[in-house]
């Protein structure tokens, strides 16, 4: 198995551009090098903010469950990014969603007291996130995080700002699951051309682009997202 470490960047930017799809692969690199250099650069970032966890001195449980989604986090972001490179942009998309409900799990773990959870449709209690967590409670699935993190983000700390962008996020990769004309348009350039099995052509970088941008967006905000949820349970 190859092992890259994520606090080098030049590792990172030649492990994202490995040549599994051959010419696609250098197509996507000409077109889009100082994006993926720039999403490389802030992934060594959020692996440095990662790190703070991971150097914890003496973690209880609860600690080692938020680390281990941080990392999750920090990992699926580069992995989106490496996968739209080789033109998996279906996978990529989902992977992204990984990404987010990693982070809205982290913050919801970080906290040590009850919150608002809504055990059956529109039947809210209050409860311990975490311990309902460790009982593998259909509540606490990934899937519901952001619908439990924005009945709780005044407690929390999050502005509305905060919600809507991942709210936004999730509702665009939520059509990565199902067949739609976004994931049709990875495998189909044009009517008499396709792609099987992944690749990328020049035809396709308007498409490629937006999402590069949607990933570089996201991306920015997780080494200073980091840096307070640790602050904060710490």
């Amino acid at each position: 198995m190859h092992k890259i470490n994520p606090l080098s960047v030049e590792e990172l930017v030649a492990y994202m551009f490995d040549n599994q799809q051959g010419g696609s692969v250098e197509q996507f690199q000409n077109d889009f090098s100082e994006t993926v250099l720039l999403i490389c650069e802030l992934t060594k970032k959020c692996y440095v903010g990662f790190l703070q966890f991971e150097n914890h001195k003496e973690p209880d449980e609860q600690f080692l469950y938020l680390s281990a989604h941080v990392y999750t986090l920090v990992e699926s972001l580069y992995t989106s990014v490496k996968l739209l490179v080789h033109g998996f942009l279906a996978p990529s998309g989902n992977q992204f969603r990984v990404a987010l409900e990693a982070m809205t799990l982290s913050v919801l773990l970080s906290w040590r007291g009850d919150l608002l959870l809504e055990k059956k449709s529109n039947r809210l209690v209050m409860r311990n996130f975490y311990e309902d967590f460790l009982k593998e409670e259909r509540w606490t699935r990934s899937h519901l995080a952001i619908k439990i993190l924005d009945k709780n983000r005044d407690k929390l700390g999050l502005s509305t700002d905060a919600m809507s962008l991942l709210n936004a996020a999730k509702d665009l990769y939520n059509s990565y699951s199902h067949v739609s004309l976004l994931s049709i348009s990875a495998g189909i350039v044009s009517l008499d051309r396709v792609l099987f099995g992944g690749g990328y052509e020049h035809e396709q970088k308007l498409l490629f682009e937006k999402e590069l941008h949607i990933r570089k967006q996201f991306i920015e905000k997780v080494p200073s997202f980091l840096e307070s949820l640790y602050k904060r349970f710490s």
